[in-house]
């Protein structure tokens, strides 16, 4: 079977974020374990020389590399639509009461697709995601997927990651992220 292996640095806190993420990841697989909701198959993990090896279903590329196949033109809102879809899917998985876990990371770097010819996706990196009642984590989400709870320091949860899925949805159909075209807002980052 062909892998991908995510190796994480040997360094205390990188290595805590990496466990972290393998039981997250494990825990979601054992809640679907049919493999339906477009959540990344941790497949082991091991440590060698000290650094934390993640074993990782082989995915295709991402939806940033796809945009960047386009020049960052973005893809045809049909595909845009079915991208959407899935992620929401999969964000409507991780908030069943019987999951509860926040991505708190989605972007486009995040969402692979399963094969390169296809359009199903798999949502990966749940290295900043957390159990809802977990959810306490100063810097979460990446700047231009950033929820505005977040940008001012409040409690977050699954609507942080609706808004994420809402800003790349826009980027898929528009090419980059809807905030762009706006003056910054310094005083926010």
């Amino acid at each position: 079977e062909h892998v991908a292996v995510k190796i994480v640095k040997a360094d205390d806190a990188y290595l805590a974020q990496a466990a972290g993420e393998a039981r997250l990841t494990a825990f979601l697989n054992r809640r679907d374990p049919s493999d339906a909701h477009a959540v990344l198959r941790l497949r082991a993990r091991f440590v060698e020389r000290g650094h934390q090896c993640l074993v990782l279903e082989l995915l295709s590329v991402s939806l940033y590399d796809l945009l960047r196949s386009t020049d960052f033109a973005g893809v045809k809102l049909r595909l845009a639509r079915k991208f959407g879809a899935q992620i929401l899917a999969c964000l409507a998985f991780l908030a069943r009461p019987d999951v509860g876990v926040v991505h708190a990371d989605l972007k486009p770097e995040n969402v692979l697709l399963r094969h390169a010819q296809r359009s199903a996706i798999k949502v990966v990196d749940f290295g900043s995601a957390s159990r809802l009642a977990d959810a306490t984590y100063a810097y979460v989400q990446s700047r231009f997927y950033r929820a505005p709870e977040v940008i001012l320091g409040r409690p977050y949860g699954h609507p942080a990651d609706v808004w994420s899925a809402g800003v790349l949805a826009v980027e898929l159909a528009d090419g980059a992220p809807p905030h762009l075209g706006l003056p910054p807002l310094r005083a926010m980052y």
